[in-house]
């Protein structure tokens, strides 16, 4: 009889330089056979020297190994089982009842269901998830979140699996493809796993703080989980980034700016972290500075429509609306039609409005009350703008409210936002802001630099 050990999972994923012939799957490590057969890489080495296991090398004795597959389970089917192995095998053997002399049979082990295992493979997904954040696209929250969950398919007890879920659910919806009910839930629930089962981790204390600032909209509790993470992990991305938004939330755009570029200089291929640069650079009137760096992103390969929606709000800082308008209408044209990005629609209705063009206006808002039907939450702070741009300060101020509710990134630039300063005079925005109890600089000395 014949017993070969193919633990299936395990063959694909340590042999990543393996590929296939006329002969089978070829191995081109010791680890690989090993596996494969089942046994130390030491034994099947000494398999080679004591009874002539069919594996080659190249270039000499010193090349590279490689064997293949079906000349492996021949020269075993030759020898009629595998020979003796060492002390110390390399995988656990398995009884097998004694089959009839005339019947060969060929018994898979799959270590791929082993529980350590599984374990294993789920802390290796959940690191490369998370390691995500420094290089992250536009486009690609969602390439980390089903890392993650791939990671809690194998392992539902690993807490920094979810508390990486319940982070890359908030920061996608605050700063990818907008605000959604679903995954808010999602995201609360994971997050509660992640309490349950690793409260202390670094991973788990910063979801916690973006919820708090996020969803909550407790900016205490938030500010003292980010500088809990900070404190033991000077440098870890998704915090910085929060503890910016915060000072951005607070007024403290000169302290925002300086962690901005710290995650940026530490992540330089992150694209939220450019994306908030950007927008930082708006808020604080700078916008030679915004269309800068908007084209630096273009240039090392960032887009987007977000990048386009920030690209639209400065050139209305810096252009009369009318004069942006044929700008604004080619980015708005090159959105995708079943998932429109309506913040640059937003921008676009402003323009409108601003212009006079009030045939188009009504078409914009037209298609605005479409999506908000649907259950659409990212359309508020746009339908703000467009009605900013007809001077309804009523109407403004109700779909600004509705976007803090909401939970959007635009809510935390109110502040600063310049889009709104037509509002700031108004007695009603002032009493909302004030209602809203937005989180003051922790010194005056904040206030003063960030005015400056």
């Amino acid at each position: 009889m014949a017993v070969l050990y193919r633990p299936l999972e395990a063959l694909r994923v340590v042999t990543a330089a393996t590929h296939t012939s006329d002969h089978g799957v070829r191995f081109s490590s010791w680890k690989a056979i090993a596996v494969y057969l089942g046994r130390s890489p030491r034994t099947v080495q000494r398999w080679l020297a004591e009874y002539g296991l069919p594996v080659h090398r190249l270039g000499g004795d010193r090349g590279p190994i490689f064997a293949y597959a079906g000349e492996l389970d021949a020269w075993v089917r030759q020898r009629g089982s595998l020979p003796a192995a060492d002390a110390s095998p390399a995988a656990v053997a398995v009884p097998i009842p004694a089959a009839p002399a005339a019947v060969e049979r060929t018994e898979v082990v799959d270590f791929y269901s082993a529980p350590g295992f599984r374990k294993g493979r789920s802390a290796e997904l959940t690191t490369l998830a998370l390691g995500m954040w420094d290089t992250l696209s536009s486009t690609d929250f969602g390439v980390m979140t089903r890392g993650l969950r791939d990671a809690l398919d194998l392992d539902p007890a690993n807490g920094r699996a979810f508390a990486g879920l319940a982070f890359s659910l908030l920061a996608g919806g605050l700063l990818g493809k907008g605000n959604d009910p679903f995954c808010a839930a999602s995201a609360e629930d994971a997050l509660r796993r992640a309490l349950d089962l690793d409260p202390d981790s670094m991973e788990t204390r910063t979801a916690r703080a973006w919820h708090k600032m996020t969803v909550i909209r407790d900016w205490k509790l938030a500010r003292r989980g980010f500088r809990e993470v900070l404190a033991r992990r000077p440098q870890f991305g998704p915090a910085v980034v929060g503890q910016a938004l915060l000072h951005i939330a607070e007024g403290s755009l000169a302290e925002a700016s300086d962690l901005l570029l710290e995650a940026s200089v530490h992540s330089p291929l992150s694209a939220p972290t450019l994306l908030l640069r950007c927008w930082h650079a708006y808020l604080t009137g700078s916008t030679a500075k915004a269309l800068d760096l908007i084209e630096q992103a273009r240039t090392v390969g960032h887009s987007g429509p977000t990048l386009d929606a920030l690209e639209a709000l400065a050139m209305l800082d810096r252009d009369d609306p009318e004069a942006s308008l044929p700008r604004l209408e080619t980015l708005v044209a090159g959105l995708s039609v079943p998932v429109p990005h309506l913040l640059l629609k937003g921008v676009l209705g402003y323009a409108y409005a601003a212009a006079g063009q009030s045939r188009e206006v009504q078409r914009i808002l037209h298609e605005f009350a479409a999506v908000r039907a649907l259950g659409r939450m990212d359309c508020s702070y746009p339908l703000a703008l467009v009605f900013i741009g007809l001077n309804d300060r009523t109407n403004a101020i109700r779909w600004l409210k509705q976007s803090y509710v909401d939970g959007s990134l635009w809510s935390l630039g109110f502040e600063s936002d310049p889009m709104l300063a037509s509002l700031r005079n108004d007695a009603l925005y002032q009493t909302y802001l004030n209602n809203l109890n937005f989180p003051s600089p922790e010194n005056a000395a904040s206030r003063l630099a960030s005015a400056s």
